[in-house]
């Protein structure tokens, strides 16, 4: 008999088939199989007494793990449900402690598990590849945010820098420190700055104007006011303070950091920007708009920002100008490089704020003209416009004005070319001043549009937000299963985490994560793992088998007795801890 001892194989008598194949102890024939199944009459329970420890059993084949099968593998079960994975008893007289156990019983047989449909539950080796879009935010965010979360955590290059300014560390420079640069809109020199603040450790933007000596305290008593101003298209103002950290008298402009911001500059107008339509427009002798200045860049007709685009950069900069001009401020930001673009259509208006600080020092004697700067805001936004438009800065030059007026005509709306024309207009002096509230009528149904398009954004980001909505509960109760298991010591006992209800939760953290399939391959599912951890912390009634490692011991408990028992265990380690 080649070895073998003389009594029939169960598995192979009951199946047609035997995990072992030829190298069973057993003989291959059909036939009617007696148990020859020794059972220890001493039955082991747990601490709580919740649960049945099966007795040890002699001369029997190694028990079917999670993932194995009793039916071949070429006839693997269809359309199995999840949910099955772990199945309840039939009925509750099952939970009664086992004295006579029967390894062919439909009770035992409901001890184990079918083999798991991958069309059902897709494997993760790689979480970075193979994420699941069910249990995880899409990868496009994901990006995103990843991006921006490393500009921000970047550590300081520069050593020149001071290792602390007032309240704040860790300076990196976020743009050139060239002084040509520097020397535009708010006409003094200027550097910007990513710093940490120690107050509560997020990271802040700090715009130093150099080599300032503040003469009139008072110029900073409008910069409550600015404070006060809550806009969704307004880079928000933290503080203004001066130093000396620098070498030299400074005054720093504390505003909240967008990480991965650029400049309307930077994204539509600079050399990179451009280059496209450059290259673009070589040996095409007719584009749409070809301006009189010599250093213009002509823009091809295929290439003209869409005026769907343009139309909700204009709402949202008449929304924050809006706003500014009904707190009685003016904003004297509106250009290229002080506007930033988030993401691919967020604007939000840098720098607020820093003019009427240094003009308010430098002409302290007279009272700072608002009405007048308010006027120049709507004109600075009616050039913006004109250069997005024609997609060039120098659209908007005195000698191209006419030109550039005449393309938006021909490539755009009506109102388009109305809104521009009556920004950057003068009214009669017999006429009232110009007011953002007359740029309403001309965008009329236009804002629906916009916000209706705000409020699809919106229910993709909450569609988002409920994928990892349960994540951070999950790690909670992760991390405290982590801190029980393998515990070296306590209490003076090197055996704690082997012992009692730690001994349910360790046949339990093999029964999560260290399921193998049945060629003895690691089976690795996300979805199986996610529903026993929410059914543990949900306490449910469901009931699952629990194998020890030498295959010896099988244990019969539900998630709600698996529950009490991690409650217990982790109160045990942590009785002054309040729960999370």
């Amino acid at each position: 008999m080649n070895g073998k001892i003389g009594k029939l194989c169960k598995y192979f008598a009951n199946n047609g088939f035997c995990f072992y194949g030829e190298s069973c102890q057993f003989v291959h024939a059909k036939g009617k199989v007696e148990s020859t199944a020794t059972v220890d009459d001493s039955v082991i329970t747990s601490s709580g007494g919740a649960a049945a420890l099966m007795p040890r059993v002699a001369n029997v084949p190694r028990q079917l793990k999670y993932g194995e099968s009793r039916s071949t593998p070429s006839s693997p079960k269809k359309n199995q449900n999840l949910q099955n994975i772990a199945r309840p008893f039939p009925n509750p007289e099952v939970t009664a402690p086992f004295q006579q156990l029967n390894l062919d019983s439909p009770q035992f047989q409901a001890l184990h598990f079918q083999q798991p449909n991958p069309n059902l539950a897709q494997p993760f080796l790689d979480l970075a590849e193979k994420e699941s879009p069910s249990f995880f935010i899409s990868q496009q965010i994901k990006v995103e945010l990843q991006r921006q979360q490393a500009i921000s955590h970047a550590p300081p290059t520069d050593e020149n820098l001071p290792v602390a300014v007032d309240s704040y560390h860790s300076l990196c420079a976020l743009e050139d420190s060239n002084i040509n640069q520097q020397t535009g809109m708010l006409r003094c020199i200027s550097t910007c700055y990513k710093a940490v603040s120690s107050k509560d450790g997020q990271v802040y933007c700090l715009r130093r104007i150099h080599g300032y000596r503040l003469v009139n305290p008072k110029a900073f008593a409008v910069i409550e006011k600015w404070k006060e101003i809550k806009c969704t298209n307004i880079v928000p103002l933290v503080e203004v303070f001066t130093t000396k950290a620098f070498g030299d008298n400074s005054l720093i402009f504390v505003y909240e950091f967008f990480p991965g911001a650029k400049t309307l500059m930077e994204r539509h107008f600079s050399p990179a920007a451009t280059a496209p339509f450059q290259q673009g427009n070589r040996g095409n002798h007719n584009p749409l708009w070809t301006p009189k200045h010599k250093y213009a860049v002509p823009v091809p007709a295929q290439r003209a920002l869409p005026e769907r685009l343009l139309w909700n950069y204009v709402i949202q900069l008449t929304g924050a100008i809006r706003r500014v001009h009904g707190a009685d401020l003016a904003c004297r930001a509106i250009d290229p490089t002080k506007i930033l673009l988030i993401g691919n259509s967020r604007l939000r208006i840098n720098c607020i704020g820093i003019l009427d600080v240094l003009t308010n020092d430098a002409s302290s004697k007279a009272p700072v003209n608002i009405q007048h700067y308010q006027q120049e805001d709507l004109l600075s936004l009616g050039q913006i416009i004109l250069a997005l438009s024609c997609y060039s800065i120098d659209a908007v030059h005195a000698e191209n004005i006419q030109h550039s007026l005449e393309f938006v005509a021909k490539n755009y709306s009506s109102d388009l070319k109305g809104l521009i024309w009556h920004l950057l207009t003068s009214q009669p002096q017999n006429h009232s001043p110009k007011s953002i509230n007359d740029v309403m009528p001309i965008i009329g149904a236009r804002f629906y549009n916009q916000l209706d398009t705000m409020q699809g954004r919106n229910d993709i980001l909450e569609r988002e937000l409920s994928k990892e909505l349960d994540n951070g509960r999950l790690f909670r109760l992760i991390a405290k299963l982590s801190i029980i298991f393998e515990r070296p010591e306590f209490n003076m006992d090197p055996e704690w985490a082997e012992t009692g209800d730690r001994y349910l939760l360790k046949l339990f953290r093999d029964y999560v994560f260290h399921q193998v399939t049945e060629t003895g391959e690691p089976w690795i599912d996300l979805a199986h793992i996610v529903a026993c951890l929410n059914k543990l912390d949900a306490g449910s009634p469901e009931r699952i088998c629990l194998t020890s490692r030498d295959e010896l011991s099988v244990l019969v408990v539900s998630y709600h007795d698996l529950k009490a028992c991690f409650e217990t265990a982790f109160n045990e380690l942590a009785p002054n801890v309040s729960r999370t």
